[in-house]
């Protein structure tokens, strides 16, 4: 009996990167960026979602792959290849960083502002004669990124991983009860299944595209990430893993995060069925409402608070990793710019540059948003959607580079030979970074070039 229950306890003991990776894909790429892909495009772009998730999975698994392998996050598999290459990974880190902090942390509070207005307006009671023309989302903003940081303060890494399986959990119900309602109500005779030529020839639609691609399942920086998150784990629980076990805890989060990728694309496509002309609004707020009331005029209003619930909870997990693994990454990497190379060992997070690099991202991501917002939040603010876009951009034009970078690592003599991946993962890298530098080249060229 003990012998039975001892591999199923290890298991348990495993489990946490994979679902912090799904934490942190669930989110702004899932719910934001499929829906919306499955409102404009209906299921024309399923092909796309998926390809991507095929193709990126070899930089994913290669994050806590590697970990597991050496001893060390991908941060030093980085430093042994040069400092040139921590530099590219900070220039990368520094360019999409305050943008990623700003996004997630504004449709977390905006959803959560929607929610919270819509139950005062089902009470027949408003906060002010003008509405939330104060900034509400801007002020929960920095609430939830205090929140984020007090809960990081206090529990530190079993916390987040203890708090982020509790939404994780919640997001799975949510999502499969409302992606099987769907499906029953759908009429595939009106399925568009082929996206039209436009869709990447159009300069403006393409923007959609990499977009969509950028964030799916996640951007390219959760792999040095996700290395960071097993060490982290394995010194937590005082457990190292086999690497079958590690692999399969990865392959449950990852493709967990691919599956809700197509759930909200599918439910996005079956919205435009029952709401002829329904569009996103461009503020934040009022697209978090759009977002919620395309669901409930499916469902009913019965399904606001299963939806709002399931929407929160997703961007705040969001929110809780990125607030912790941002500054993580840029405190370790500085310390990684003093030093000389490391033997096998947890990298030690320098607690005082961590702290600073947080209130530094932050601030920014703030300031980024009560500048991007002004004093119209509600009313001919920022274009969420398009703040949305760039910063998924930035991350698909990152991905050649930020590949390339993890494929070195992998293949590196500090990989035993006999923890390598096989010659199908190795093709599968290469010919991922070849595509995806010859979709952002394509892309560069449409844009600004022809």
């Amino acid at each position: 009996m003990a012998t039975d229950a001892q591999p199923q306890e290890s298991f348990f003991k495993v489990l946490g990167p994979g679902l912090l990776f799904a934490g942190t894909s669930v989110g702004v790429s899932e719910l934001i960026q499929s829906t919306r892909a499955g409102a404009d495009y209906s299921f024309a772009l399923l092909a796309v979602v998926v390809l991507a998730c095929a193709l990126k999975y070899p930089a994913f698994a290669f994050g806590p792959w590697y970990a597991h392998a050496t001893g060390v996050s991908l941060l030093e598999g980085f430093r042994r290849q040069g400092k040139w290459a921590l530099g590219v990974y900070l220039v990368v880190t520094l360019g999409t960083v305050f943008t990623v902090q700003a996004v997630v942390t504004l449709i977390a509070a905006s959803l959560l502002s929607a929610v919270v207005v819509s139950m005062f307006e089902s009470a027949n009671f408003r906060f002010m004669p003008g509405g939330l023309n104060l900034g509400l989302p801007v002020v929960l903003s920095g609430v939830l990124l205090a929140i984020c940081a007090g809960l990081l303060k206090l529990g530190r890494y079993k916390w987040l991983d203890s708090i982020n399986k509790f939404f994780i959990l919640l997001l799975t119900v949510s999502t499969l009860v409302a992606t099987v309602l769907a499906l029953t109500q759908l009429d595939l005779g009106r399925a568009e299944l082929l996206p039209p030529e436009s869709a990447f020839t159009n300069r403006d639609e393409i923007l959609r595209i990499t977009g969509l691609i950028g964030w799916t399942p996640s951007a390219y920086d959760v792999a040095v990430w996700h290395s960071l998150w097993f060490l982290a784990h394995k010194l937590e629980s005082r457990h190292t893993p086999p690497l079958r076990e590690a692999r399969l805890e990865f392959n449950i989060g990852y493709w967990f995060s691919s599956g809700t990728s197509v759930c909200f694309l599918i439910l996005g496509a079956c919205m435009v069925y029952h709401v002829q002309g329904a569009t996103f609004r461009a503020s934040p707020v009022l697209f978090a409402t759009d977002l919620i009331n395309l669901y409930v005029r499916q469902f009913g209003e019965w399904s606001r608070p299963v939806i709002g619930i399931c929407a929160f909870s997703a961007m705040f997990s969001t929110v809780l990793v990125v607030t912790d693994s941002s500054p993580r990454v840029l405190s370790i990497l500085v310390k990684r710019f003093q030093e000389p190379e490391q033997p096998e060992s947890s990298p030690v997070l320098p607690k005082r540059l961590y702290w600073i690099a947080m209130g530094v991202i932050s601030t920014l991501a703030l300031l980024i948003l009560a500048v991007a917002l002004g004093e119209k939040p509600l009313g001919g603010g920022i274009q969420l959607t398009l703040l949305i876009d760039i910063a998924t951009t930035l991350s698909f034009l990152s991905a050649p580079v930020l590949g390339l970078l993890i494929h070195r690592a992998m293949f590196s003599r500090d990989v035993p030979d006999a923890m390598r991946p096989g010659n199908f993962l190795r093709r599968a890298s290469v010919f991922s970074i070849g595509f995806s530098a010859l979709f952002a080249t394509y892309f560069l060229w449409l844009r600004f070039l022809s």
